[in-house]
Order: C-alpha cells, then sequence, then structure tokens
C-alpha cells in the first residue's frame, strides 16, 4: 500500500505555482488524460491518477485499496488508453 505517485491537479493547483500548473495543462492536453480521482465505469471501486514530469511525462494509474479513515493506494502502473477508457470522472 502506498501513497499517490506523482502529482493531480489538486496537488500541483495548492502549489500556486503558474508554470507548474500550465506544464500540466499542456501534458492533459497532449495525451488527452486528466487526474485526479476516477471511478472505474463497471462501479468496482475508485482509481487515482496521477502524472510524473522527469525525465518525460507519465501518466500513472493506483486502485484506491482503503477510502476511510484515509485514503490508501495501491501500486502504481503507466496509464493505457484502455485503461483510462475504463474510467469515468468522479462527481460528487
Amino acid at each position: 500500500m502506498t501513497g499517490i505517485h506523482g502529482q493531480n491537479r489538486a496537488m500541483i493547483e495548492e502549489l500556486k505555482d503558474r508554470g507548474f500548473i500550465a506544464q500540466l495543462d499542456r501534458a492533459e492536453k497532449k495525451h488527452g488524460f486528466s487526474t485526479g480521482m476516477r471511478t472505474k465505469a463497471d462501479g468496482s471501486g475508485l482509481v487515482m491518477v496521477s502524472a510524473t514530469f522527469y525525465p518525460k511525462v507519465r501518466f500513472h494509474i493506483q486502485d484506491v485499496v482503503q477510502v476511510s479513515p484515509t485514503y490508501v493506494y495501491g501500486p502504481h502502473r503507466d496509464l493505457t488508453q484502455e485503461e483510462w477508457n475504463a474510467t469515468m470522472d468522479f462527481l460528487l
């Protein structure tokens, strides 16, 4: 069990670094992914999508294995288009 691998939009926006936010905006647009919490389309659980930027931009996905009292994430893996397509926005 682990924390989030990489950065997601909420983490980057909290830094208030306009350059870093712009870098994430470009990466998300280029790759067609967005970072943050998502739900599996089949309703079987939640996932976290994050990005790393060095030495190149990579998107990662982690299963949420525990929600309460705090989020705990499983091992990260590279995000594929197939896995992305099997998720949807997590709306409150």
